[in-house]
Formats: C-alpha cells, structure tokens, sequence
C-alpha cells in the first residue's frame, strides 16, 4: 500500500500522466543556505595505531578505540612506518 505521509494536493498532481513540467508546488524559489557549516560539523575521530602496540598507551588507547567504535561505528586509522 502506498505511503499516506504526501499531502492529499500532492497525490493528485503526481498522478498526471501527461505532466510537461515540475507543479510549482514543488519548486523553491529561492535556494536554502545549507543548515550546517564547516565550523558546525564534528570532526572525525582519528586513532594512531602505534599507541594501540605501546605497552605505556595500549590500555587508554584500546578504550579509547571502544568508545569511538560505540558511539561513532567508524574512525580515521592513523597509521606511521
């Protein structure tokens, strides 16, 4: 069954099978600024990998690695050689 959450204006300008051109219902006339910027985001949370093998770090590192996989479900691996 067909979703119900579209205005009952805008089932039947949908329907119309010789539609030539977008309904102005549906165009803007001026565009939206984005809601977020840049300086808005959260940054993306990184993770030096060689502080997971230091024996001094490991321990903070590895629940640092379980809070961000847990709250984040991903991270930026920072690998040096």
């Amino acid at each position: 069954m067909a979703s119900t959450q579209f205005s009952s204006l805008a089932a039947p300008l949908l329907s119309v099978h010789d539609l030539l051109a977008v309904p102005q219902l549906f165009i803007l006339d001026e565009p939206q600024p984005p809601i977020l910027s840049a300086t808005t985001l959260p940054s993306l949370p990184t993770m030096d990998m060689e502080h997971l093998i230091m024996t001094e770090t490991a321990d903070s590192e590895l629940e640092k690695l379980h809070s961000t996989c847990k709250d984040w479900g991903f991270f930026q691996a920072l690998v040096f050689f």
